[in-house]
Formats: structure tokens, sequence, C-alpha cells
């Protein structure tokens, strides 16, 4: 069995103090859904996070751990599916999947290349969240980024040096990171990403896909 990857503990307070702006709320409230460890670590977030904005005085004591998948904080205007506490684990997370896919090619307006394809969700002030899709063993051009990105696995898997990112796991990239996702050959892979910023691509025919596909 894959281990699991986890957010770092900076992105639960954030989420915890309702600091995420909306795409990277998202992503770390879908890893949530699938990862039990992270939501016990979320419940000692939200009490620390309780404790000092009230002593600061200066906002509420955050949601509690059973409200916070049911919260609104996300865009009201961001298509597809928000995480329920009605549910967890891997079938939430296929729930997720298949409910982003089900709205089908004209509401999310997918862009492909080589293997890859694209759909952007939302692009507000400093975040932007995507769908990424992949064939079956697609090699995706090696890059870097222009700030930070979190990627969570909804189906399939992708291998990044010795590591395996599977159902669940999230990815923590910023401009420090410069990787190459390979999909396994298993069958397709299907991500939820935010990003703050375009990505860098080393090859120039990358960078003229980028174009095309604006991510």
């Amino acid at each position: 069995m894959n281990a699991m990857q986890h957010p770092a503990s900076g992105w639960l307070m954030d989420y915890a103090c309702g600091h995420l702006s909306p795409a990277f709320d998202i992503v770390i409230a879908t890893h949530l859904l699938g990862c039990p460890s992270c939501r016990a670590d979320l419940q000692l977030a939200e009490g620390l996070a309780a404790d000092v904005m009230v002593n600061d005085g200066a906002l509420a004591p955050a949601t509690a751990a059973d409200d916070i998948f049911t919260s609104q904080r996300a865009a009201p205007d961001m298509p597809g599916w928000r995480p329920s506490g009605s549910m967890s684990g891997e079938p939430a997370l296929a729930a997720v999947a298949g409910n982003y896919l089900a709205l089908g090619e004209s509401a999310l307006r997918w862009r492909g290349m080589g293997g890859v394809a694209v759909a952007k969700l939302r692009s507000g002030e400093g975040d932007s969240l995507w769908l990424l899709r992949a064939r079956p063993g697609a090699v995706l051009p090696r890059h870097s980024h222009h700030g930070s990105e979190l990627t969570v696995v909804l189906q399939g898997a992708y291998v990044i040096d010795d590591q395996v990112f599977s159902v669940g796991c999230l990815e923590d990239a910023d401009e420090s990171t410069r990787h190459q996702p390979i999909v396994t050959t298993r069958g397709e892979c299907l991500c939820l990403a935010a990003t703050t910023g375009p990505l860098i691509f080393d090859g120039w025919a990358a960078r003229l896909a980028q174009r095309y596909l604006g991510i």
C-alpha cells in the first residue's frame, strides 16, 4: 500500500482559521475527505486557532470540526461539488470525481494535448482551481511553479521520482519544486489542483502548449 501524502500543518492551520483562498480551501477540504489522520489533526488545529483568535480578540472562534465540511467558504459561483461530512474515504473521493466529470465537456471546457487535458474551474485574485486529466502512462513536462500549488488525486495515481501519489494523496509544490509527474499505467488519473500562478516549463514545446492550455 502506498503511504498517504499529507499537507503541512501550516495549511491545516490556515484552513481552520478560514485564511485560505477559495481554490486552496477546496483542495484541502477534498483531501480531508479521504484522510482520517488529517481530520484528526484539523480538530487540534481548530482548537489552537480558536484559542489564538479569541485571545487576540480580532476574530470569532473557528468553525467546529463537524461543520467545516459543509461551510461555504468557497466562492458561491465555483462549479462542481463541495465536500460533505456525510461521506469519507475513497468512496467520497470517487464521488467527487464522478460529480465533476458528470458536468460534461461543455461545462468544464476541457483543453487537451498529448494525453493530458485541463479544465479551469475558477480563476480569481491570487488563485486558480483546475481539474487535470491524464491518460495511463502519460508523462507530463518537467516544470516548476510561480508560487504555491496543491494537488489532490481523485482517481488513479502518478509517480514523481520515488513517490507515488494515489487517491487522496496531496502534493505540495512551490517555487523550489521542479518535477515531472508520470501517470501510472493502471488507469486514467484525475486530479484537483489549486495554483497561485502559471507553471514554469523547461522545454520550448511545453511552453508553446502552455499558451493553448492556459496553465
